[in-house]
């Protein structure tokens, strides 16, 4: 991880001006606070607390496969987001902070959302207040069994191929003219500076 670091445009920057001395140790401090109280943390921070609070599943598009893919990414965007709080000294998000963008996001599949109904429950009846990790245990599970049903049956499949495909054309032909092929052509010429 830390030659590919060494290879973004601040590594080189740092790495040349320690190119004589050979302070791997003072390369590696200046890339760490780079990453975590920089203008660059703050702006990817931004960028993931985005994502955590406004993307929901089947509503926006997913690039990946499944729900289980959806959520674990989602769990790793939390992680990351939580590692840069506490780089810059702030605390991390809360379990209830947590739960709620987790459960948000999931809100449009009905076996997803059931999810937090049982949670609830299950911390009434032991009266207690459920963490995070058992709420994402519960939802992982929940996640498994509806990729186990929609990815079983290809009609209820969800359709990810947003591709556009184009399979016919329409040319149409004049001939009006004996000189004219028929077709009609544009393109343009630079005249260049004459």
């Amino acid at each position: 991880m830390f030659v590919r670091t060494l290879t973004t445009d601040e590594g080189k920057t740092l790495a040349r001006q320690h190119v004589s001395d050979y302070d791997a140790q003072s390369i590696y401090k200046s890339l760490s606070d780079f990453h975590s109280n920089s203008m660059h943390s703050e702006l990817v921070g931004n960028k993931i607390m985005i994502f955590l609070t406004t993307f929901r599943y089947n509503v926006n598009h997913w690039a990946g496969k499944t729900a289980v893919s959806f959520i674990m990414y989602f769990l790793e965007q939390l992680r990351l987001y939580d590692e840069i709080l506490l780089s810059s000294g702030a605390p991390v998000n809360s379990d209830t902070f947590k739960i709620t963008v987790l459960d948000h996001a999931v809100q449009n599949v009905p076996d997803l959302r059931q999810t937090r109904i049982l949670f609830n429950t299950l911390g009434l009846h032991f009266k207690t207040n459920g963490s995070f990790q058992s709420y994402f245990d519960l939802l992982h599970r929940a996640a498994t069994v509806y990729d186990s049903t929609v990815f079983a049956n290809p009609t209820t499949r969800p359709n990810r191929d947003t591709n556009r495909r184009v399979f016919a054309t329409d040319i149409m032909a004049s001939t009006s003219d004996p000189q004219d092929d028929g077709y009609y052509y544009e393109a343009e010429f630079d005249q260049g500076d004459s």
